[in-house]
């Protein structure tokens, strides 16, 4: 009688566990799709929102100094300018360390340099913090130049 009932027991928890599946695979594929029309199951890598970069500026000092040339003042006026305008527009700034025999000091006026910037756009033109990132690089700009500053303006990311 044992084995009967045992046999019972075992035929029902198969059925069981036959029709709990089905289920499972059925509401899996009967999922509305996704974003592009994908299952809502399948999982996907990760992908950024790059920024699309609006407009970019190499901004000159003197040398040896945080005080900017005056054909640069021009451009980051208009640049400011601009950022005011649109709410959805982000601003980096990146110093470009020049190679030399005191890379500690020039980390420091790279540095100063930037922050002079940032002031700029933040104290006397009202760009929020949130809206500006800072940066340096030990490499050149666009054109192979040191101990300069590229302003890059971005919408989105």
């Amino acid at each position: 009688m044992r084995t009967r009932s045992a046999k019972r027991w075992l035929s029902v928890a198969f059925i069981w566990l036959v029709v709990v599946g089905s289920l499972a695979v059925l509401a899996r594929h009967c999922r509305p799709p996704g974003e592009n029309g994908k299952n809502n199951n399948v999982t996907e890598p990760y992908q950024p929102i790059k920024p699309q970069i609006v407009r970019k500026i190499t901004v000159r000092f003197m040398s040896g100094t945080d005080e900017i040339m005056r054909f640069s003042q021009e451009a980051i006026d208009d640049l400011a300018t601009e950022l005011a305008n649109d709410a959805g527009l982000h601003l980096r700034i990146i110093g470009h360390i020049a190679p030399g025999t005191r890379p500690a000091e020039e980390k420091k006026l790279t540095e100063r340099q930037i922050g002079k910037l940032k002031g700029f756009f933040r104290d006397d033109r009202g760009i929020g913090d949130s809206r500006i990132t800072l940066g340096t690089s030990k490499d050149p700009d666009d054109n192979g130049t040191y101990g300069v500053a590229t302003c890059v303006v971005e919408k989105g990311g």
